[in-house]
């Protein structure tokens, strides 16, 4: 199993990059599911349409099922809350650190 996040896709679906050929064959060789998560889902497909073209956008999106990509689904308190319900999903922090 591999979980995507947005550079890697991104660096594959656009053949201009110097990391493209490293991330295709670390998509290729990966063992198990490709999961991306919901957001990067979105992410990597606005950044596509955007920088290299709507035919790349596309692609990646074609790519999902089967022995492609699948979208990894939340787990965990924050996958049960729902507006409503509260402000902060049952056991997240409300609190945030921030480096200066």
């Amino acid at each position: 199993m591999l979980l995507c996040d947005t550079g890697v896709l991104l660096d594959a679906g656009n053949i201009k990059d110097q990391a493209h050929r490293a991330c295709v064959r670390l998509l290729r060789q990966a063992e198990g599911p490709l999961l991306v998560p919901a957001p990067v889902l979105g992410e990597v497909g606005y950044l596509l349409q955007s920088r290299v073209g709507p035919q790349a956008e596309a692609t990646f999106l074609r790519s999902f099922g089967g022995d492609g990509f699948h979208v990894a689904e939340p787990a965990g308190p924050a996958a049960r809350w729902s507006p409503g319900t509260s402000s902060v999903p049952s056991g997240a922090s409300a609190s945030r650190t921030t480096s200066a």
